[in-house]
């Protein structure tokens, strides 16, 4: 019997360790509004944001969000989700750091958990506390159960992140929404399942 249980208590100690590094190690993009090449771009100023339209046509959790840029100098980004409708932020992250660079890159957001519900929408994006360069396109992405609205809104004051005001329709930021992979997903629950099983033993 104590043989049993401690073999129990490995197993169950070995999947929640992989549990845990899987969900923030893998998981894969289920929607990027941009679609190559931009149409334009240039400067944009610190202590601001933007964040782009997008429709959810049923209830999706996603675990990461990635913007595209180009940091001119060393500074910190927040990623935030907005409400489409009442503009509220219902999502709001820590801020991230990032080097200066040459060119344009992917930022990936930490991992998170925040649940879209379909039928509605949401203003994804950043803040930024320092300037970039930023790059939209026209093409109006739709696939796995999102759609882009071609619309952008303008975000003010980095230390606490308000909505300013719809500045551009037609075009979208680069926004990429990720969602755990297949196997994280199974390995979460069959860790949970042991450990459910355990206690009832």
């Amino acid at each position: 019997m104590r043989r049993r249980k401690i073999t129990i208590w490995l197993v169950e100690m070995v999947l929640i360790v992989l549990c845990l590094g899987l969900h923030h190690a893998q998981a894969t993009t289920v929607f990027d509004t941009f679609t190559p090449p931009y149409i334009w771009g240039g400067f944009s100023s610190p202590n601001a944001g933007v964040a782009t339209l997008i429709a959810v046509n049923s209830n999706t959790e996603i675990t990461g969000i990635s913007i595209l840029n180009q940091m001119l100098s060393q500074g910190e980004l927040k990623f935030v989700i907005i409400d489409g409708v009442s503009h509220n932020f219902v999502y709001v992250s820590e801020s991230k750091q990032f080097s200066a660079e040459t060119t344009t890159t992917w930022k990936q957001s930490n991992t998170f958990s925040f649940e879209m519900f379909g039928g509605k929408s949401y203003f994804v994006g950043y803040m930024r506390s320092v300037g970039v360069n930023e790059y939209v396109d026209n093409i109006r992405e739709s696939y796995n159960g999102f759609t882009s609205g071609l619309s952008v809104a303008s975000l003010s004051n980095y230390s606490n992140p308000a909505f300013s005001h719809v500045c551009f329709t037609g075009v979208d930021e680069a926004v990429r929404l990720s969602v755990p992979e297949p196997a994280t997903l199974l390995l979460l629950g069959l860790g949970g399942m042991i450990l459910r099983r355990h206690r009832k033993s």
